[in-house]
């Protein structure tokens, strides 16, 4: 599940872009506010019956959202930080809170970047799950679906059928990856 939250601050209507995106290849997305309760009702019943770690970048509203389902722990909010506009790391640990009969969550502290150094290059492909049903077509097995010929990938996203945004991270990624390893 994605939660995109703070949807008040959205007035360029990204959600329904991203919505569309993600809805497409099998996320549920939901749309929240949590300081005024919008979509918490959804996430409450979303989370019944499972284990569900809240996980992020730095100032999103995570432990506000966290707050907002349960009744149990309260745990510390912050405000977002006006010297570099980013949020301020809040949450100092991850801990399982038993919220319900069989209904558990984590909290867990923010992030600021992603460290994808554990991810091998010929891997980083099955995180992209649009690309499963597609990578068999094409002609190399081998292929990174960047710069080989005949890549059914790449001609998924020029018929549109693959978000190019999706793709074009996916690019980034595999050229971090690739200008970060080590033989």
């Amino acid at each position: 599940m994605i939660c995109f939250n703070k949807c008040d601050l959205d007035v360029d209507n990204k959600f329904d872009y991203l919505n569309k995106i993600y809805s497409n290849i099998g996320y549920k997305v939901i749309k929240t506010n949590a300081k005024t309760g919008e979509g918490i009702e959804e996430i409450k019943e979303i989370l019944k019956d499972k284990t569900t770690v809240f996980a992020g970048p730095s100032g999103v509203g995570k432990s506000t959202i966290f707050n907002k389902v349960q009744n149990k722990v309260v745990m510390q909010t912050g405000e977002i930080s006006k010297k570099v506009s980013r949020g301020k790391h809040t949450t100092r640990h991850a801990e399982l809170i038993d919220i319900d009969n069989n209904t558990y969550l984590v909290d867990t502290p923010g992030f600021s970047l992603i460290d994808l150094s554990f991810i091998d290059i010929e891997e980083l492909q099955n995180c992209f799950k649009e690309f499963n049903q597609y990578s068999l077509g094409c002609k190399f097995t081998s292929c990174l679906h960047y710069k080989e010929k005949d890549c059914m990938i790449k001609n998924k996203v020029e018929e549109g059928i693959i978000s190019k945004d999706r793709y074009d991270n996916y690019i980034k990624f595999l050229t971090e990856l690739q200008q970060n390893r080590r033989y």
